[in-house]
């Protein structure tokens, strides 16, 4: 694999994750309630609902960041 392969791959899986992300942030700011109606009939009560999509999305951002986006831009720089 050379360089420009993985420099391709590592940014469409920034790409991807980012927009994962961001769907999973619209969906929890404008389905808000949904969301939490369907989590209930799953799962049953939720007490920390906020505090576990809060916690998830950051959790998921610092590992596209770490796993995704750096690899992206060290590969850039050396390229």
């Amino acid at each position: 694999m050379n360089l420009e392969v993985a420099r391709s791959f590592f940014m469409w899986c920034t790409m991807l994750n980012y927009s994962l992300l961001i769907l999973w942030f619209m969906l929890y700011v404008f389905s808000y309630n949904c969301m939490k109606n369907i989590m209930v009939k799953v799962i049953g009560k939720v007490p920390y609902f906020d505090s576990l999509n809060i916690i998830g999305i950051s959790f998921y951002k610092i590992v596209i960041i770490v796993f995704n986006l750096i690899p992206w831009i060290a590969l850039t720089i050396i390229h």
